[in-house]
């Protein structure tokens, strides 16, 4: 809960002070807020845990890569790996809507102790689960990759604090007190 108190009777410096607060509030609302990877419920339907599917390019061809922590049966025992990627691979196939090439699963832990990645074609995944999805396949597009945001965000802190502390300055300055409660 922000209050502030003003010394002067001036609506304009009221208003800019409350945008200002405003603006400084939801800026670090927006560069604290960290969302994480996931796939939907392919976890729940598959009953893995940390199940994550992203579709992406190896050479000339379209693969999805599948992978989860680990994955459990109905009555909560661990599946062996070859039980855990059937899993994985029916209920992402079953979901998925543009066609790919083949899909590369992996389950980082399982009851056996096989735990090399396994590639599923296209023709094997619609004779075992069924149809996919129709259409041809197309090429995944190139984004750049993600790491210039461990750049950027050091740089956006400073500058938010810098500002923040401009802004306490101004605010000392022109008889304005702010006061925070933590609650």
């Amino acid at each position: 809960m922000v209050v502030v108190v003003c010394n002067r009777t001036e609506p304009r410096l009221m208003v800019r002070t409350r945008i200002v607060i405003g603006a400084v509030l939801v800026l670090l609302f927006v560069v604290s807020s960290c969302a994480r990877s996931s796939s939907g419920d392919l976890g729940v339907r598959a009953g893995c845990t940390d199940a994550v599917a992203v579709r992406t390019m190896a050479g000339p061809e379209v693969l999805m890569a599948v992978s989860a922590y680990e994955c459990r049966g109905r009555d909560g025992r661990l599946l062996s790996y070859r039980e855990a990627v059937d899993h994985l691979s029916q209920a992402m196939w079953g979901s998925l809507r543009l066609p790919v090439d083949a899909f590369l699963v992996r389950v980082g832990r399982s009851a056996d102790a096989d735990a090399a990645p396994v590639v599923l074609p296209r023709e094997e995944l619609a004779s075992r689960f069924g149809p996919g999805p129709p259409g041809v396949v197309r090429a995944v597009s190139q984004r750049e990759s993600g790491e210039w945001i461990w750049i950027l965000l050091p740089v956006a802190f400073v500058l938010v604090g810098l500002f923040v502390l401009r802004l306490g300055r101004f605010l000392t300055r022109s008889g304005v007190a702010v006061v925070l409660f933590r609650g």
